[in-house]
């Protein structure tokens, strides 16, 4: 498999977990945008893949989601990862 193949592979499944994540809480981006200080659309964003939270949210995010800040944050960079890679080719 093909670099660019694995890395779209693995950023799709980030972000299905990720809305797993918020959708088996029974959050919706609005409850977690007021939780947070920041806009639905944002949440939008990073919850579809096409941004990634500053780190000041990592934990309170974490904590919405009930999941360790570490593993947030590592399925953030993932996403991150493939962002940045698309970019530049």
């Amino acid at each position: 498999m093909n670099e660019r193949k694995r890395m779209y592979e693995e950023y799709l499944e980030t972000v299905r977990e990720l809305k797993a994540l918020l959708y088996s809480r029974g959050l919706t981006y609005a409850y977690a945008a007021k939780a947070l200080g920041v806009s639905p659309r944002t949440v939008g964003f990073w919850f579809n893949g096409k941004s990634i939270p500053h780190p000041k949210y990592i934990e309170p995010l974490s904590k919405l989601l009930h999941i360790d800040a570490k593993e947030l944050a590592k399925m953030f960079l993932t996403v991150r990862e493939y962002r940045k890679y698309e970019d530049i080719h």
